[in-house]
């Protein structure tokens, strides 16, 4: 089960979706059919959000994001369940299953992490009455930009500064490559273990292009931009929306 949403994460993040490219089918979150998500969730439990271990502040970063998540999800119609509560259950059932990794290989033991992820799906149904888990990942990725905007999952952010835009179109140059940004990934499985919804979305850039080339931005002035947070949230989150037939008819 981890391994398939750590799967959904890769897939999402990689080929044309991750360089802002038009990509040759309109992208589908679903793995089932939409209007069969509507009828079969209704209460969704979320897990934390995992982030990189080096982010500044990261349980408040975390907490930020799941509550983002959980009132985005109930603007479309869903309970949502916070991330203490599948947490706590999921820790707990992992720790009383045991050592989860091979004692030679240090390798995660996939048949013990799937059993136990299993134990605490179920118990998490008839715990909390939930017919889906909501996991969210925050994670780097490379950017395409070009003359100075950079372009990824569904965002796109200037990354040049002033000095360095106005040399560039003094001399008429053109400029593109990639750049170091973050995203966040959501994957929403039902309580069997079976991905249901899968998408990414871009958040913002790591680093500024000038004249001297990059430059970093420090670890302590990610994810300020409430703008850029509400935004990621809402394109990662979209395809939810209940149709505008269903709408009318409430």
């Amino acid at each position: 089960m981890r391994s398939r949403t750590v799967l959904a994460f890769l897939l999402i993040s990689s080929g044309s979706l991750l360089y802002g490219c038009a990509a040759q089918q309109p992208y589908n979150p679903y793995r089932i059919e939409k209007a069969d998500f509507r009828q079969r969730v209704h209460t969704i439990a979320l897990m934390p959000t995992k982030m990189p271990t080096d982010i500044e502040n990261r349980e408040a970063v975390q907490q930020k994001f799941a509550a983002m998540l959980a009132g985005k999800l109930q603007l479309l119609g869903f309970t949502a369940l916070a991330p203490d509560k599948a947490g706590e259950v999921f820790d707990r059932v992992r720790k009383e299953s045991g050592n989860l990794f091979d004692p030679t290989t240090g390798e995660r033991n996939k048949e013990k992490q799937d059993e136990a992820d299993r134990k605490a799906l179920a118990e998490v149904a008839e715990r909390y009455h939930a017919d889906a888990v909501l996991y969210s990942a925050v994670y780097p990725v490379k950017a395409a930009f070009r003359n100075g905007v950079a372009s990824w999952l569904g965002t796109s952010q200037r990354i040049e500064t002033g000095g360095s835009l106005a040399l560039r179109m003094l001399g008429g140059v053109t400029v593109s490559g990639t750049v170091g940004a973050t995203a966040i990934g959501v994957v929403i499985g039902d309580t069997t273990g079976k991905d249901l919804y899968s998408k990414a979305a871009g958040l913002e850039s790591l680093a500024s292009y000038g004249a001297g080339g990059f430059k970093e931005k420090p670890l302590s002035e990610l994810f300020l931009d409430e703008q850029r947070n509400t935004a990621a949230i809402d394109h990662a989150l979209l395809e939810l929306a209940p149709e505008p037939e269903a709408t009318a008819a409430k």
